[in-house]
This record gives structure tokens, sequence and C-alpha cells, in this order.
């Protein structure tokens, strides 16, 4: 591609412009005038419509609607959350007595089967023979 064609255009208007300024008439700038008066208003319009009272005004309204709805909805959060708290706390006091109450009953189920005279009268009645102590020499009381 070569420029040639680019360059012959411009040239071509070149030089229409210059032929176009020699033979033009100069031309007169005459002043406007003002047939009407153009009232200003006071209220600056924003480009939403609004003056900038109207603007500051919603935007502080929207600011308190939004601020509002997020304070009671981390409110209800916050209360649905201990309260669910609440609840695990109590149903684990609840597992805590159950497994309290089991402890003793198992605690009191092996310190009667670990008692020298219950252990004594199983091996007897199992057919063992007491090779020293007081089962040997018959002081075992079995029931």
């Amino acid at each position: 591609m070569s420029a040639a064609p680019y360059i012959t255009v411009r040239e071509q208007a070149k030089e229409s412009r210059t032929s176009r300024q020699s033979t033009a008439q100069p031309s007169v700038k005459r002043p406007l005038r003002v047939t009407e008066d153009v009232r200003v208003s006071a209220k600056r319009k924003s480009k939403f419509g609004l003056s900038t009272a109207e603007f500051a005004l919603t935007q502080a309204v929207t600011f308190s609607l939004i601020a509002a709805a997020t304070f009671m909805f981390s409110v209800l959060i916050g209360n649905s959350m201990s309260e669910f708290e609440r609840r695990k706390a109590v149903d684990a006091s609840v597992k805590v007595k159950i497994a309290q109450s089991d402890i003793l009953r198992l605690r009191q189920e092996f310190d009667r089967l670990n008692s020298s005279t219950d252990v004594g009268a199983w091996a007897l009645a199992r057919g063992f023979v007491p090779a020293y102590g007081q089962a040997a020499e018959g002081n075992v009381n079995a029931n």
C-alpha cells in the first residue's frame, strides 16, 4: 500500500479550501440580542431532578432505613443464635446429669461385685479351691 492516494486527496482538499477562502466574502459577526428575559431559578437542580437539599434529605432517609433494617436483622439473628446456644446448654446439662447418675450406678455395681465376699462366693460356686488366706481356712461366708 502506498500513501499516494492519501497525499493526493489531502492536497486536493487543501487547494479547495484556499480557493474558497480567497473568493469568499468576509463574514460579519453580529452580536446576539436577547429578546426575552430568562429567569434563573434560585433552586439548583441535580441530575436526579431534585434540589440539593431534597437530594441530601432523600439520601439521609435512605441511609436511615437501611441502617434500621440492618440493625433489626442483626438483632434477630443474634437472638436466634443465643437462644440456640441456650438450648444446647440445657441439653448438655441434662446429659451431664444422666451421665453422673450412670457413673454412680456403675460405681456401686463395681464395688458390690468387687467385694471379697462376692468374689469368694463366686469362686466357690465355680469350684475354685482357695490356696491361701481366709478362704483356705474356710472363713469365707458363702451365701
